[in-house]
């Protein structure tokens, strides 16, 4: 099968395109994600620009931690970045002329919903609308022997909240805190970005439903491919098993067959060397002389059990064990055949040898 990399190229700049702001937007969420874990677990080595608002002018003044590190002041208008100041984290104090605050007492239950109780009654204690404003509040004081919590609900116009945001995304800063705080302190009171987010029933400001569902989404995928891949790879080695038992068991019953022909040939080369009847009775005669008699015989592969009479069995039994047809004799019985005779009985059994002679 051939490829085609022209169309294959082709297909693949028609979905870089839809695809591109995605990614950007992805990449950004990632970064924001970075920055925002950095915060929480560094957050005295994290450098973040504080803007408050000076007369007409803007004071820019950069810290780490405590540590103040630089200082700018722009002029109304003035939009252009600073070098060292782009890029950075922005914490936005907001005059206190433009923030209401008022403090409510209210039931100690409904601090766990606080901000989304003081949602549902902000048009009664604000005299702005609720949809044209940004709200955050903080808890005061508890009061145990009455169960209530003092809390301090703050108010600014969503115009004046939105011009400043807008002013210092202007200056390439990216605010991460709008509100009300004591310089050099990145523990804001109050926090209108959160507050904001709350008054629009988003429980979280920057990583929202579709980030998560993106997140589940690709987690989905990596474990499906890994296991796709493991099916895959487990299918292969499975295969290779099996293709190796073929060989292993076909090779097993080859070498059965061969052994046993082996054993087969072995066992017929003993019988063909094995002395026949005729040579081994030739032999037993010769050996037995003109005295000795033999009045049974008998031959059962290679043992020859024989009975006779002679004048010496034991001299017999040495000189046949002596032969290059028998390879050993044992000598069962012998008794006497009778006074004055000289001759005894005698049983014997012989064993030829392995090859002919």
């Amino acid at each position: 099968m051939q490829i085609d990399l022209s169309q294959v190229a082709l297909r693949l700049n028609r979905l870089r395109s839809p695809l591109e702001p995605w990614v950007r937007w992805w990449l950004d969420e990632l970064r924001s994600l970075w920055s925002d874990v950095l915060d929480r677990l560094l957050p005295s080595a994290r450098t973040f620009t504080e803007i408050r608002k000076d007369g007409d002018a803007l004071e820019l003044v950069q810290r780490r931690g405590n540590v103040v590190l630089a200082s700018h002041r722009l002029a109304e208008g003035d939009a252009a970045g600073l070098a060292g100041v782009s890029g950075s984290r922005g914490i936005i104090l907001l005059p206190a002329s433009e923030v209401l605050i008022k403090r409510l007492s209210l039931p100690a239950a409904v601090e766990p919903r606080l901000r989304q109780s003081l949602a549902l009654r902000l048009d009664r204690e604000m005299p702005l609308s609720p949809d044209r404003v940004y709200f955050d509040c903080s808890v005061v004081r508890r009061r145990a022997e009455t169960s209530t919590i003092d809390v301090d609900l703050a108010v600014a116009k969503r115009t004046c909240v939105d011009a400043w945001e807008a002013r210092v995304r202007d200056l390439h800063i990216r605010p991460v805190a709008i509100g009300l705080g004591a310089t050099g302190d990145r523990s804001l009171r109050f926090n209108f970005l959160r507050g904001r987010a709350a008054s629009s029933g988003s429980a979280t400001h920057r990583f929202d439903r579709t980030l998560l569902a993106t997140a589940v989404a690709l987690a989905i995928a990596l474990v499906g491919t890994v296991a796709w891949q493991w099916r895959a790879e487990r299918g292969r080695v499975n295969g290779a098993i099996a293709s190796i038992s073929a060989v292993a068991t076909a090779a097993q019953d080859s070498r059965r067959r061969l052994i046993a022909q082996v054993e087969t040939a072995r066992e017929l080369r003993d019988h063909l060397n094995r002395p026949s009847f005729s040579v081994a009775l030739t032999e037993l005669t010769r050996s037995l002389g003109p005295e000795a008699w033999i009045h049974s015989l008998q031959f059962r592969g290679d043992e020859l059990q024989i009975s006779g009479v002679g004048p010496n069995p034991a001299a017999l039994a040495g000189q046949l064990e002596q032969s290059a047809v028998f390879e050993r004799t044992a000598l069962k019985s012998t008794t006497s055949a009778g006074l004055g005779t000289g001759q005894d009985r005698f049983d014997m059994t012989l064993h030829t040898s392995g090859a002919r002679p």
